[in-house]
């Protein structure tokens, strides 16, 4: 049985010359294939061989390597760029490669898909994605692009362990996707990883002793502010400062499931510092830092209490107008350990934290405070008078001013009121104190208060008994 072929009958005249010329007519038959079909030698009686695109099955029908586009399945070691296919009739080429579709004469490669591995289709416009870029495993947290959001039609990044993506966390990713992250209310950045909250200083304290300890200079250790208050001395014999400091940060809730590509998260407290620095005359000379121990960015805590002691010999001596800075600080970060699904390897991650510093200044005024009468004599106000020497009234007026300091300012008054007596002859002053009053502050501002001129203040006391 021949298929796919006819038989072509061939006539011609052949011319024989003998004593009598004579004709004769010779038939000769040809195999000749239908459209399409091919034998594969002459000595065939059957065109059993289709021709796709002017090949056949023998020199490469249906087959497209490409050299810039390939096929990667999940269960192949190496990408595929041959379309393969088998030509089984005209034109017709079946059984292409997975990822690959026939045309009719050839096997032509899906179109592209943006970050897929392996696409599948039946022309050239109906591809989806098997199989996306950095899928290790088709569940959350093991892929780094999916394909599942939108039927397969294109390859979505999810949050995932790459630098190119979005870590994410603490925070969360609705659907997987690196477009929906949303951070923990504290933290910030395309990965989380700035923290917005300061930690908190709840205690910060600095004490100057002698080395007696009878002279202290303390400032108040439960300030919270952000300004910096001033302490004020007189006082040169400090030779030793006290500090200590409490600080905390509390990292928020982990919320991970056991098969998060982030296998550990902790963040804390990771720097703290008590710093002492000295100032010349309002010119900053030198300073000592000392970092509490016990935690760092690979270690941090929740809360730290530390002391430590600073030797004021370290210091030019102290004189008029010098002043030492006293300054607390505490730091937050972390770290983040992620999985690379594709490397297996883990990678550790560093959080950018905040950093919290309060200050308190010590300020050394060696010059006492004065009276206006001093620079411009009887024409200021008088430093002490009341308005009777001599009357039957206990409540008394008591008026002064005209006082002043040109460095710390005027920051409280003492007042003493003394018993008159008499020696047989004369008045006598001061024989013994009846009212005493210290520590009056100025207008009733903080020790800290800069008032230089204190003008025409009034206060009434009342003396206990006549004859005073």
């Amino acid at each position: 049985m021949i298929n796919n072929t006819f038989k072509r009958t061939v006539h011609h005249s052949e011319l024989i010359c003998d004593d009598i010329i004579s004709f004769r007519t010779v038939d000769h038959s040809k195999l000749v294939c239908d459209n399409g079909w091919i034998y594969k030698s002459f000595s065939d009686k059957d065109c059993s061989y289709a021709i796709c695109d002017g090949k056949t099955n023998f020199n490469g029908a249906c087959n497209i390597y490409y050299s810039d586009d390939q096929i990667i399945t999940r269960s192949q070691s190496s990408p595929q760029r041959s379309s393969g296919g088998s030509c089984t009739g005209p034109n017709s080429c079946i059984d292409c490669n997975d990822g690959f579709y026939s045309d009719g004469p050839k096997c032509r490669i899906c179109s592209k898909i943006n970050n897929c591995n392996h696409r599948r289709c039946t022309t050239a416009t109906n591809q989806k994605c098997m199989y996306c870029e950095g899928d290790v495993v088709s569940r959350p947290y093991w892929r780094a692009y999916t394909p599942e959001i939108d039927d397969a039609n294109s390859c979505q990044k999810t949050c995932s362990w790459r630098a190119d993506s979005t870590r994410c966390y603490p925070g969360t990713c609705a659907n997987e996707l690196a477009a929906n992250c949303i951070c923990s209310g504290s933290f910030t950045g395309n990965h989380c990883e700035k923290i917005m909250d300061d930690p908190t200083i709840a205690f910060n304290h600095a004490a100057f002793y002698d080395k007696s300890k009878l002279h202290k200079l303390e400032n108040n250790p439960n300030y919270l502010e952000y300004d910096i208050p001033v302490y004020w001395t007189n006082f040169v014999g400090f030779s030793t400062i006290e500090t200590s400091m409490d600080a905390k940060y509390l990292q928020p809730p982990d919320t991970r499931d056991a098969d998060h590509y982030v296998t550990a998260f902790r963040v804390g407290l990771i720097v703290q510092k008590l710093t002492v620095s000295f100032y010349k005359n309002g010119i900053f000379e030198s300073s000592q830092v000392k970092e509490c121990s016990g935690m760092d960015r690979d270690l941090p805590v929740d809360s730290k209490h530390c002391s430590n002691q600073f030797i004021l010999s370290y210091f030019p001596t102290t004189l008029h107008n010098d002043k030492i800075m006293f300054a607390v600080s505490a730091e937050n970060g972390g770290y983040l350990d992620v999985h690379n699904r594709e490397t297996d390897g883990v990678n550790r991650y560093y959080y950018e934290g905040n950093t919290l510093v309060r200050e308190f200044e010590f300020h050394w005024d060696l010059v006492n405070p004065y009276h206006c009468s001093v620079t411009q004599g009887l024409g200021c106000d008088a430093f002490a008078s009341v308005t009777n020497d001599i009357t039957d009234n206990p409540n008394i007026d008591l008026s002064f001013g005209g006082w002043a300091d040109d460095l710390s300012g005027l920051s409280y008054y003492d007042y003493d009121v003394y018993d008159l007596g008499h020696n047989g002859v004369d008045l006598i002053d001061g024989m013994s104190v009846v009212i005493s009053q210290t520590k009056i502050h100025v207008d009733n501002r903080a020790v800290s208060s800069r008032v230089k001129w204190f003008f025409s203040n009034r206060i009434t006391f009342t003396v206990p008994r006549s004859g005073l």
